[in-house]
């Protein structure tokens, strides 16, 4: 299985498994409602609660950028470096959100016609998983076709229903793969943050 480029950019192998994907359309194809998502995982999810445990607030949101290159393309990081707890006691489990968008132009970056679209979806995904406390985005990496989202959530199931009940009724479909894996020390952040967040 291939790691995550997030994985291997943090100098980290961790086993993700995936719990969702939809395909982009072809040309000509009708659009269809992106369907519901099932967790197939090896990973035993966070059990669901009825509400959000107590979490410590966040600060305002800082961000630090970086360059690299993953698999001979360049890698765009972007780390969150404002975080009131490492390792937050409660998100313990990861969840990335994957956007395959294609080889893009030589470099693997994404072209000029999907940049709105990525950041659009950005600005929607991380609304409706970082309400309440949820969930915290932590670092977003593009390269070789691909951008991904990282998040530190409380419960899997409730990333599952708010992402369905933000996409799942949107015209489009989107071409994007969720995968959780147990991190209760936030091993992942903490690599990101130590070779992008300087």
């Amino acid at each position: 299985m291939r790691a995550s480029l997030v994985s291997m950019a943090a100098g980290t192998l961790l086993v993700t498994s995936v719990i969702a994907c939809s395909k982009p359309r072809s040309s000509g194809e009708s659009a269809k409602p992106l369907p519901s998502l099932e967790i197939s995982s090896s990973v035993s999810p966070v059990p669901s609660v009825p509400s959000v445990p107590s979490v410590p607030p966040s600060p305002e949101p800082t961000w630090a950028s970086g360059t690299s290159e993953f698999e001979g393309l360049p890698l765009f990081m972007r780390v969150r470096t404002t975080i009131a707890t490492v390792p937050d006691p409660v998100r313990t489990t990861k969840l990335t959100v994957r956007w395959d968008y294609g080889g893009g132009g030589f470099d693997g970056l994404p072209p000029t016609e999907v940049l709105e679209p990525l950041d659009a979806f950005e600005v929607r995904l991380v609304a409706s998983l970082e309400r309440d406390g949820a969930s915290i985005e932590v670092a977003v990496a593009t390269t070789g076709g691909a951008r991904e989202w990282i998040f530190y959530t409380t419960d899997i199931a409730e990333c599952q229903r708010r992402f369905q009940a933000e996409f799942g009724k949107d015209p489009q479909r989107y071409p994007v793969k969720l995968t959780t894996v147990e991190d209760p020390g936030w091993a992942e952040y903490k690599g990101i943050v130590g070779r992008f967040g300087r």
